[in-house]
């Protein structure tokens, strides 16, 4: 996310469309001191809430691959109140996968902590594919957080 112009097309879904969340651009903020991409949310009432933002990739060429690895670093800035944060994955050939509680994983506010995941099963050639993190926060006003996510790849192996 090393340009201000790389958040463009993430998308606001379901409780992140309201103004309790946003998503924005942090120059200088990155694991590597360039940019990174920062979704925020915290719940403004006593009701659960699932603060989802996804990126919708253009149709990507695989190369023949049936196996990649999805990988992005991350970290909170400050705790995470009553929220857990989750990733999906969405690729050809293969139901969408969910990598629940990354804050159990070493997601946290004391620096980066990169996160792999390899996946089998994709259909080789081009196919359209999405990302997507849920803030997933409690039901009591006041609980949610805010993530900062670099260096997002997609790799075929």
């Amino acid at each position: 996310f090393e340009m201000m112009a790389s958040v463009d097309g993430w998308l606001r879904v379901a409780d992140a469309e309201g103004d309790e969340a946003s998503v924005s651009w942090a120059a200088n903020a990155g694991r590597d001191g360039t940019g990174a991409l920062v979704l925020s949310a915290v719940n403004a009432e006593p009701v659960g809430r699932a603060y989802i933002f996804q990126y919708n990739g253009v149709p990507m060429d695989f190369t023949g691959a049936d196996s990649v690895t999805v990988s992005f670093d991350a970290k909170t800035d400050g705790p995470l109140l009553g929220t857990a944060v989750h990733f999906q994955v969405l690729l050809p050939g293969r139901d969408a996968t969910d990598f629940l509680n990354l804050q159990n994983d070493g997601l946290g506010p004391n620096g980066w902590t990169r996160f792999s995941f390899d996946l089998d099963g994709v259909a080789p050639g081009v196919g359209a594919w999405f990302v997507a993190f849920n803030l997933a926060a409690g039901a009591e006003a006041g609980l949610g957080g805010t993530v900062s996510i670099d260096n997002l790849v997609i790799e075929a192996r």
